[in-house]
């Protein structure tokens, strides 16, 4: 009997899923075909994420007043420290990146990328669109929840909470919690706000690093 690998070479995909049970991704498969020959090499799948699994979402502000203050560059640190412990744990992670007047997709949910390149890569800039943030979040979890419903997600909100909207919780989650880079006497405190309306845990920014 031939293998499936073995198979899908002579004679292209004959199944939705690969070797590991992960299954078929066409919109990723299809943007890495574009315009040329289909191949195997084109092939994306997504990430099966196992039975009872803990998936950590990162909702990164990436706004003007986070870069101003610093507080996305260290974001980014702790989200590299967060991503690395996580990478050795096996435990998925996804990273929704939000900054301007959208929020995207940074990291689809899969196990954490081992190295800081893609997390250096992460820009900012703009205004705090939270609301588009969370409605992202929501989208992405709900995909989520159908592939895995075993799944507990944990939504780690990395904010200066420089937004006057009162965002709702995302729907999806099982746990969050708001850590806050708003700091000094210029605080406006919005990020306890947020905690407080999410039932969330709240944490600081600043007391969390003279803890690691």
């Amino acid at each position: 009997m031939r293998s499936r690998s073995s198979d899908r070479g002579a004679r292209g995909p004959r199944t939705d899923t690969d070797a590991t049970g992960a299954a078929l991704d066409w919109p990723r498969t299809l943007a890495a075909k574009g315009a040329t020959r289909f191949r195997t090499g084109h092939l994306r799948f997504r990430e099966r994420i196992p039975s009872g699994a803990t998936v950590h979402c990162f909702l990164v502000d990436c706004s003007a007043s986070m870069m101003r203050s610093g507080g996305l560059a260290l974001a980014k640190a702790m989200l590299q420290v967060w991503s690395e412990a996580l990478y050795g744990t096996r435990e998925p992670i996804v990273v929704i990146g939000f900054g301007g007047n959208s929020a995207q997709l940074l990291k689809a949910p899969g196990t954490a990328p081992l190295g800081a390149t893609w997390i250096r890569a992460i820009e900012g800039g703009g205004g705090t669109p939270i609301v588009a943030a969370v409605s992202t979040t929501e989208k992405t979890l709900h995909r989520l929840r159908r592939q895995s419903p075993t799944a507990r997600i944990a939504c780690w909100l990395l904010t200066d909470g420089r937004f006057t909207v009162l965002p709702a919780p995302p729907t999806g989650a099982d746990w969050c919690a708001v850590v806050d880079f708003d700091s000094g006497r210029l605080a406006v405190g919005r990020s306890k706000e947020v905690a407080s309306h999410w039932s969330a845990t709240y944490m600081s920014a600043s007391e969390l690093v003279e803890q690691t």
